[in-house]
């Protein structure tokens, strides 16, 4: 059944609905199964279309920085160390896109509503004393900076990774898409490297997601494992992916 959208009764919120299946969950997945059982088989194994997709998103200049910034953080991160995640762009990439080798090592709050959940969370993990990356958003980040404290007070194996675009990427993102003006979406920043230092801070920034980036998440994991705080900085305005905004399509 064709469906309008639109947040109309048909639709869900701004997404169309091209067919609508309505019944019981387990007879209509059951009849599903069996109207696919004469499908022809597909070789694809779910590595083979992780990697297609990496590589379509890698060749689209929107989202190739993003793509580079995942394979750093994959690369720069041990297997055994946590990662927890803001709900920000660059999270928002790494929660959906990333391959975690590690069982129960990410932490990443799915759905709205939890910004500024990344840099307070870290010090679960970090308190556990497992190696501990924090990926932030400039915006969240600055809802909790108090908590750079008890970094500093109990000497956690944290590094926090502030994505620094300047405020709230993904609302000026859906601003610009339906052609609106900014409004509260352009943030004031505090001086990263005062922050750092009031605390006692490691502090590197730099605008390269690849090896830039690689080697301050590397001396700062070096760091950490000496008992010191890390603050690292990407200056990047992640285009988000599309699975963050009903509104991609129209951009």
């Amino acid at each position: 059944v064709a469906a309008t959208g639109n947040g109309d009764a048909d639709g869900l919120g701004d997404y169309d609905i091209d067919e609508r299946l309505v019944g019981d969950v387990a007879t209509t997945v059951a009849s599903l199964i069996d109207a696919l059982a004469d499908a022809p088989a597909r070789d694809a194994t779910p590595d083979d279309l992780t990697a297609h997709v990496l590589s379509e998103l890698g060749a689209d200049a929107r989202t190739a920085p993003a793509i580079t910034f995942l394979a750093t953080i994959e690369t720069a991160w041990p297997d055994e160390g946590a990662l927890v995640l803001d709900m920000c762009v660059a999270g928002y990439w790494l929660g959906g896109y990333s391959h975690q080798p590690r069982p129960r090592r990410l932490v990443y709050p799915v759905g709205w509503g939890t910004l500024g959940f990344g840099l307070s969370a870290a010090i679960g993990p970090a308190a556990l004393g497992i190696p501990t990356l924090a990926v932030v958003g400039d915006g969240g980040a600055a809802m909790g900076l108090g908590e750079l404290a008890t970094y500093a007070q109990e000497r956690m194996p944290v590094v926090l990774l502030v994505v620094s675009d300047g405020g709230y990427g993904m609302l000026r993102f859906d601003q610009d898409v339906a052609g609106d003006a900014h409004r509260g979406v352009d943030l004031v920043e505090p001086r990263w490297e005062d922050i750092a230092s009031a605390y006692g801070m490691s502090m590197a920034r730099t605008d390269d997601p690849g090896p830039g980036l690689l080697l301050a998440l590397t001396r700062a994991r070096a760091g950490i494992e000496r008992g010191e705080g890390a603050l690292v900085v990407l200056d990047a305005a992640l285009c988000p992916p599309r699975t963050t905004s009903p509104r991609w399509r129209d951009g």
